[in-house]
């Protein structure tokens, strides 16, 4: 009966703290020529590190009909999505992100 308490107490806690996503910190590179998340495997910063880079303006191309670039400053960088593998017209989803601040990812597609 003792087991089956500290079980389910142990399961509480987890569940109250809910998924462990990681978290990132963005960062617009000086001369505004590529982006960099600085992904984490825990939230806050913190564990594992690993990086994440592309070039600025870079049409990347996805699944073969989608296409996104990325542009940054000292402030921010955005992500454009595309219909098309060109980059142009006008992006269907833009993701803004702001640099140099710490955010724990909400779900799994967080740094994806």
């Amino acid at each position: 009966m003792k087991a089956l308490f500290i079980l389910a107490a142990v399961f509480a806690v987890v569940l109250a703290q809910g998924p462990n996503y990681g978290s990132y910190v963005a960062v617009c590179s000086s001369d505004s020529t590529a982006v960099v998340f600085m992904n984490y495997d825990q939230q806050n910063c913190t564990g594992t590190l690993s990086n994440y880079s592309k070039p600025v303006g870079v049409c990347e191309v996805e699944f073969v009909v989608a296409s996104w670039n990325a542009l940054c400053n000292a402030t921010n960088i955005w992500y454009n999505n595309f219909l098309g593998t060109t980059c142009s017209g006008s992006s269907i989803l833009t993701r803004t992100y702001p640099t140099f601040q710490c955010k724990n990812c909400p779900n799994a597609e967080c740094k994806s």
